[in-house]
């Protein structure tokens, strides 16, 4: 998967709520792959992928509170 397919493909995870505990595992290992490279991404890739953690930290913050 290249660099930018590996982001959209976070980005999608990010969003799902409906995804089960063994795909959110997938997710965060992907998110461990592009930190692995992160400081090779363009400052636009960094911006995306910063985007998509703070929706995620939303997503988790929200499904505790409620």
């Amino acid at each position: 998967m290249s660099r930018q397919n590996d982001i959209d493909h976070y980005g999608m995870d990010v969003k799902d709520l409906d995804a089960s505990p063994f795909e959110m595992v997938e997710m965060l290992r992907l998110r461990s792959k592009i930190h692995s490279y992160f400081r090779e991404l363009t400052d636009e890739e960094k911006l995306e992928v910063n985007r998509y953690d703070l929706i995620l930290l939303s997503n988790a913050r929200d499904s505790t509170i409620n």
